[in-house]
């Protein structure tokens, strides 16, 4: 009987892996989940080095996911079962590795050193995919990152670009800014989730989605931002904003590689010019209506914050932005069109349709006393 036990030990240890890989540099930590095949990202509030927060949803990593698309079939990796995963520490990080017949898909967390990209502290990540079949085989990437820092405020996103992305929105490749970043407002060092998009060895996307969390892992491939929707997806999720950077679908031949890197961190150590930046934010409404008892107005940070941390302009985002009251009336009247609509179509009213008014009311409370 005992040489029966330790086989079949060993073999319930490699189909059911338990625990996960964890790495730390610095500030940062990475965790890579053994058994989902997804990862964690940490940082320390405002290079503290003490308390660590999540930069993304941690509750449930495998909400951020890397899929695939091979020859319009689309794999996520980590819930395929046609791949065989393993985990593999590195001296510089760690990584994923998942092997098909027909694939290899690798995903490489990497900690960067300070000079190599504009972040002081960031993680690389290589995604290879090499074709293993027989023929040129149509290859895309995409990258769903489930987002959170940024919904408490109402302050979801920011670019290089733009001062606030409170609604859904695509930016194109010929369009693409430098970043995006998902605001931790009120911290006090400009901490957020921070994603550099264009620069040095980062492949730039075909496109960054900007929209709610269920309509992107929803979308049979590719999703394009509705600029009049907000982040909510009635009846389903409410508040929940995401980003989906995609690299569209091109011919790999048989046993070649694509490759794609990705490059993140704590916004608290993005360190570059920020004249663009300024710019851009001082010929917004938020400049000419931001409220006199704000801690800091847009205006005021401009003047200091060239060559210093990214802290300077995202500290002074507060609720009393305007456009943050556009979005908060934007979504009364998405509220009004839903009611409007169920009157029109006379007919009775079901207690789905009635629990899904409820929960809008009760969103709005909850938004109108933060």
């Amino acid at each position: 009987m005992r040489r029966f036990l330790l086989p079949l030990l060993l073999l319930a240890v490699f189909i059911f892996p338990l625990g996960s890989l964890e790495k730390t540099q610095g500030n940062l930590k990475i965790v890579l989940h053994e058994k989902t095949g997804k990862f964690s990202l940490y940082s320390a509030l405002g290079e503290s080095g003490k308390e660590l927060f999540p930069l993304l949803v941690s509750n449930d990593p495998r909400t951020t996911s890397l899929s695939v698309v091979v020859n319009n079939t689309i794999y996520v990796m980590g819930e395929s079962g046609q791949f065989r995963q393993t985990v593999e520490d590195l001296p510089t990080g760690a990584r994923y590795v998942w092997l098909s017949p027909a694939l290899k898909v690798t995903q490489e967390f990497t900690f960067l050193k300070a000079g190599e990209t504009p972040l002081t502290e960031g993680i690389s990540v290589k995604i290879n995919v090499e074709n293993r079949s027989e023929r040129p085989a149509s290859i895309g990437i995409r990258f769903l990152f489930d987002t959170y820092l940024g919904e408490k405020t109402a302050t979801h996103f920011m670019t290089d670009r733009e001062s606030l992305v409170a609604m859904e929105k695509t930016v194109m490749a010929a369009d693409m800014g430098a970043f995006w970043i998902s605001p931790l407002i009120g911290a006090g060092k400009g901490d957020g989730f921070i994603v550099l998009t264009s620069g040095g060895d980062i492949t730039v996307p075909d496109s960054v989605v900007f929209a709610n969390w269920k309509r992107l892992k929803d979308a049979s491939w590719d999703y394009r931002g509705i600029s009049t929707r907000d982040f909510s997806y009635y009846p389903y999720s409410f508040n929940d904003s995401a980003v989906c950077q995609y690299y569209n679908p091109a011919s790999i031949a048989k046993g070649a590689t694509r490759t794609v890197v990705v490059v993140m961190g704590n916004s608290s150590t993005f360190q570059t010019q920020k004249g663009t930046i300024v710019a851009s934010i001082q010929t917004t409404d938020q400049v000419r209506t931001a409220r006199s008892q704000d801690r800091t107005s847009v205006a005021e940070s401009a003047s200091d914050v060239t060559g210093s941390s990214l802290g300077a302009i995202l500290k002074s985002f507060t609720r009393g932005n305007y456009d943050l009251v556009k979005e908060e009336v934007a979504y009364i009247n998405e509220l009004v069109r839903n009611i409007n609509e169920r009157i029109a179509a006379g007919k009775p009213v079901s207690n789905e349709d009635l629990a899904t008014l409820r929960a809008m009311l009760q969103e709005i409370e909850t938004r109108a006393i933060r």
